[in-house]
């Protein structure tokens, strides 16, 4: 992806926006934070465009890589999905000096990583313990690649699934958030927060929007909140509206809903499983069902490059 620095010619440059920048541009590891709205997007396009050095951009899913035109943690140090410590520093040793790959780590001087409040404490270590292998730097923290943190901790937290899994965490960290990983814990991190809110300008909106995230919110609140609400409304057929719901099993109804309304022939694929799988890990339902006009999200990276994790069609 490539940036014009003439797209930013109307840019706001606010003091927080500006040492937020400095820190980026130099060497020193920052986390940058700010309510939605506040330009953490802006900043890192802004970076981008003006970057002298080599910098990655990454995030924790295959959504929000695509949002910032950067890939996911995963594919990008080629972890798999059961990454462990010991799993990250075995591929070390085996990468370490061999080919296009390890360069690419070894001339590495940047690694942002967009949306960070979803990035588990156990991968960000996985992060450290293979950098430090892959470059050959064992007692320096990421060995010594600059990491910039960006996001939100009020938004999407770490996912830690299962009573079993989260005993076992807890017995490593204190939380399941990046910042109490032992890389983190072992690296000076400088902290910035973007707080001039660019995205709206109505101030009660504003003020609302400051309620819900601090569980604030009042019935004044929510008695202008409620006047917006057209109970009745339904989506246009030929337009394409997002449903936001609070579970995945109203999400699957809309879906089959949705579906259901297509018209032409209706695929359906199955999946098989060999082996000890648990299919609580299955990326999507073992069961799928596909019409012409579907919309699809792919769950996979294509390794000829066609679609990654998070392409919509």
């Amino acid at each position: 992806m490539l940036y014009s620095m003439d797209q930013f010619n109307h840019i706001d440059i606010n003091p927080e926006f500006a040492r937020a920048l400095t820190i980026m541009e130099g060497r020193q590891h920052v986390f940058i934070t700010g309510r939605a709205g506040t330009g953490k997007s802006t900043l890192l396009s802004y970076f981008r465009a003006r970057a002298k050095k080599r910098v990655a951009v990454l995030a924790p899913t295959g959504v929000a890589a695509l949002n910032v035109h950067g890939q996911t943690l995963h594919s990008f140090f080629g972890f798999q999905p059961d990454i462990t410590i010991e799993k990250a520093k075995e591929r070390a040793k085996r990468m370490k000096g061999k080919g296009e790959r390890a360069q690419l780590y070894q001339k590495l001087e940047a690694i942002v990583i967009d949306e960070v409040s979803m990035v588990r404490a156990d991968l960000l270590d996985c992060v450290d313990v293979f950098l430090r292998g892959a470059r050959a730097m064992p007692r320096t923290p990421f060995g010594g690649v600059q990491m910039i943190f960006i996001g939100d901790l009020y938004q999407l937290p770490p996912v830690v699934s299962g009573k079993s899994e989260r005993a076992a965490f807890s017995s490593h960290y204190e939380s399941p958030y990046f910042f109490s990983s032992h890389a983190f814990q072992e690296c000076v991190c400088e902290f910035v927060e973007l707080q001039k809110i660019y995205r709206q300008r109505d101030q009660d909106f504003i003020d609302i929007l400051n309620a819900v995230r601090n569980r604030s919110i009042t019935d004044a609140h929510l008695l202008q909140l409620n006047r917006r609400v057209d109970e009745v409304f339904e989506p246009p057929a030929n337009e394409f509206y997002i449903t936001l719901t609070p579970t995945n099993a109203e999400a699957g109804a809309i879906n089959t809903l949705r579906l259901r309304e297509l018209k032409g022939k209706l695929f359906q694929a199955q999946a098989f499983i060999t082996g000890d799988f648990d299919v609580k890990q299955a990326p999507t339902e073992l069961h799928l069902e596909v019409k012409p006009g579907a919309q699809v999200m792919m769950l996979n990276n294509d390794r000829e490059g066609r679609w990654v994790n998070g392409t919509v069609g």
